[in-house]
């Protein structure tokens, strides 16, 4: 209660006071269950704390120095520790001070960590190296500054002639990026208090009209470069037109700006260290660009300098504090994207011929250097390859070299492969492997195997692949995926966005975050709900200028478009549209290494369509079960030679109810199959036909199609019209019931009404 009296508190307290603020202290309770390393989760507390930040628009700063701020002090399994101590601040504060950061101190006295605000940040690292801005190709002059500075240089070799003119572009585009192209916000208060000067005057001539008229003209055209530029930095990509939304950009770069920066990392010895040791152009790069690849395929060479590559380090999750929990992503020059995508695009075809069957991430999906590296000459060689493929493979592994970009700025470059390793992780690392033991092994025996392999025994919140490892059968299990959807819908950018951003938001990003679990898992009802509550609120929540206020029940949300619904999809519904795809490939019978060790374990002398859920199934097996009515609704045998169709269990006429005839008279008992229906290759056999069905039934049956040629059943997928089965038409036809169209507007109208490219977005949300 006296929690639940504070938040009200401060919720009073800000709506009279407009300026920068912050709340720095101990909030006793956590944000995440990440924020404990045992016990129990978040509780009643956490969510009454998340609730209140979140509609008062808060954001949290992030603190370097450790995951946890306090301790009881306990041994053993008794020791709990929690990260509880927050600093939150609102956007005022964040624009005021945008490189603030928090250190953790070790205890000592307290039981908890001192903490330290640094509101204009830790460190100050090197300079930055240029970065070129979208929004410079929205001025006209930067092309004749990029074709003067082409133009300037030259050299008989075509790589050498690309790197010195793209070193001169750079120089050039720098230059006039700080002389000529100015400060964006200095200029565009420059613009306003200017127009804001003109409107003042109390004789407004036909000259100075025409000045405002200018000057209006060139803030718009300042405000598209600012809303650019923010947009860039912020790295989204899922933006609609017609509404401008650069405060929202601006936030949303400084939370992932927080969420990146290394204010300080941990040694092998747990030491903490601080200091620092569309193509625009083209008509003027295009054609040496185009030498330039050819060269490399005629020559056999690859200038170093085109081979050198940025390593940015990317945080893996929050609370990051050692090497091993950032991911490497390499940056790589233009030139060599292109050399590397024409060798990737050529062996595509060959990989599945190359690679294990069991190797399924190294197939599809796959990043361009993973091809180079996987590649090695002595694979190449054994497979035929010729001689100038293998140098060029090898000159894309031997030529490259590497520079680290730590905050954006860059330290010296390396070669050196096992450097980069010992820091990436990227070699076998004990840090990054667990040992798994029985119930039965001795804590003698486990400790000692565990000591001598250098490997931690795995616990039980361990997860795989992105994936809970181990189950206990409660909802807590994915309570990770209810706290990643409410930071991605925090309060804040319901504040700032509008409906029309909001609907782009949730169907982008909110609906697609949780597909990768439930593709393999059946989450619990309750987390579904959770997540069907969080993606609700956050699309009916205040801003500052309307209530809270629901328009309309969320099943008719949830309904198709052009049936007057916004398309989201309803959780529950989505998970088992997912899990139905593994019950279609084991329909459809694939043979692929999962289907096969499901088909050996569990359809062994029976069908999916017909197999029986026991006690003992593992949890993904259940899961897959669920969907069976799923696929029982929809699926439906294309009738070939009839060889593997049962009669009486089988669905095989598609124009039936439920796809499996009724016999005349009394049940049919026993194996019979269709083939034994067909007279003769094309024609079925009427007086069987009679004999067995009731006459409408043999209407139906006489009307399917029967190939002339001996052709094998295939099953097919009745509600899509070309008979493949997706997640997206299992997910339609199955709630088709619930679709309700509402009265006095057809779907036409609402499929004009979305289809329309003359009518902004926010203006189709306004009125639906």
């Amino acid at each position: 209660m006296e929690k639940s009296l504070f938040w009200e508190n401060i919720h009073l307290q800000t709506k009279c006071f407009s300026g920068a603020w912050l709340i720095m202290g101990d909030f006793n309770t956590i944000w995440s269950s990440s924020d404990r390393s045992s016990g129990s989760g978040m509780d009643i507390g956490s969510r009454r704390m998340r609730s209140a930040l979140n509609n008062l628009g808060m954001l949290l700063i992030p603190a370097s120095g450790g995951n946890y701020c306090w301790s009881n002090r306990r041994q053993g399994h008794r020791r709990i520790r929690s990260k509880i101590d927050r600093v939150v601040a609102n956007e005022e504060w964040w624009r005021c001070f945008p490189n603030a950061s928090i250190r953790m101190l070790p205890q000592t006295t307290s039981d908890h960590n001192l903490q330290i605000l640094y509101c204009f940040g830790q460190n100050s690292f090197a300079k930055r190296p240029f970065r070129f801005e979208a929004m410079c190709t929205e001025d006209k002059r930067s092309y004749w500054v990029v074709n003067q500075a082409w133009q300037s240089l030259n050299h008989q070799s075509p790589p050498s002639r690309f790197h010195k003119r793209l070193s001169a572009c750079r120089q050039a585009l720098w230059h006039w990026n700080k002389s000529q192209f100015g400060n964006l916000q200095s200029n565009i208060s420059t613009t306003r208090e200017a127009i804001a000067k003109i409107q003042q005057c109390s004789q407004f001539s036909d000259e100075v009209a025409a000045k405002d008229s200018n000057l209006r003209s060139h803030l718009e055209y300042l405000l598209k470069l600012e809303e650019m530029f923010w947009l860039q930095k912020s790295r989204l990509r899922w933006q609609t037109d017609g509404d401008r939304c650069t405060r929202f950009f601006f936030l949303s770069t400084l939370a992932r700006r927080k969420n990146n920066i290394i204010e300080c990392i941990k040694d092998d010895s747990g030491i903490w260290l601080s200091s620092r040791e569309d193509i625009a152009y083209w008509n003027t790069v295009g054609d040496d660009v185009v030498a330039t690849v050819r060269n490399f395929f005629l020559t056999c060479y690859l200038h170093p300098l085109l081979n050198q590559s940025n390593i940015i380090l990317v945080p893996k999750g929050h609370n990051v504090s050692t090497t091993n929990q950032f991911c490497p992503i390499a940056v790589c020059n233009v030139i060599y994207k292109v050399i590397s995508k024409i060798l990737a695009n050529r062996v595509m075809p060959l990989l599945s011929n190359l690679i294990c069957s069991t190797q399924n991430a190294f197939v599809l999906g796959r990043s361009i250097h993973d091809n180079s590296v996987l590649i090695q000459e002595s694979v190449l060689t054994a497979f035929g390859f010729h001689p100038n493929w293998i140098r060029w493979v090898l000159l894309c592994c031997s030529t490259a070299s590497m520079t680290l970009m730590l905050n954006g700025a860059a330290f010296q470059s390396f070669h050196c492969l096992d450097t980069f390793c010992s820091w990436s992780g990227q070699s076998f690392n004990p840090r990054k492997s667990n040992i798994f033991f029985s119930s039965k092994a001795s804590g003698q025996s486990s400790g000692l195997i565990s000591a001598l392999l250098g490997f931690d025994k795995i616990s039980t919140s361990s997860a795989y692949l992105g994936l809970p490892l181990f189950r206990s059968g409660r909802s807590k299990d994915f309570n990770f995926l209810v706290e990643k959807l409410d930071s991605k819908l925090a309060g804040w950018k319901s504040r700032i966005l509008s409906k029309a951003k909001r609907l782009v938001l949730i169907k982008s990003i909110a609906l697609a975050l949780p597909i990768y679990t439930m593709q393999s898992m059946k989450l619990p009802n309750s987390i579904c709900s959770k997540m069907d509550a969080i993606i609700r609120n956050f699309w009916w929540s205040a801003s500052k200028s309307n209530s809270h206020l629901c328009l309309k029940a969320w099943a008719e949300v949830c309904q198709p478009k052009q049936w007057g619904g916004l398309g989201f999809r309803r959780m529950k519904d989505l998970n088992l549209s997912l899990l139905a795809k593994w019950a279609w490939k084991l329909v459809q019978g694939q043979s692929s290494i999962c289907c096969s060790i499901l088909n050996a374990r569990y359809l062994l002398h029976t069908n999916f369509l017909q197999a029986a859920q026991s006690r003992g199934d593992s949890p993904f097996w259940k899961a897959v079960m669920a969907s069976k009515d799923i696929i029982r609704s929809g699926s439906c045998y294309l009738v070939g030679n009839g060889e593997s169709i049962d009669i009486w269990e089988d669905p095989w006429v598609p124009s039936f109810p439920g796809f499996r005839p009724p016999p005349k008279g009394e049940p049919r008992v026993g194996w019979m199959s269709v083939k034994d229906l067909i007279l003769q290759p094309g024609l079925w056999d009427r007086s069987k036909l009679q004999e067995l069905f009731d006459p409408h039934i043999v209407n139906l049956i006489s009307a399917m199609h029967l190939p002339v040629r001996d052709k094998r059943d295939t099953m097919i997928w009745t509600p899509a019209s070309n008979g493949t089965f997706s997640a997206k038409s299992a997910y339609l036809s199955t709630n088709a019931s619930r679709f309700k169209e509402i009265p006095g507007i057809l779907k036409a109208n609402w499929n004009k009404l979305w289809n329309c490219k003359t009518i902004l977005p926010r203006h189709k949300v306004l009125w639906w």
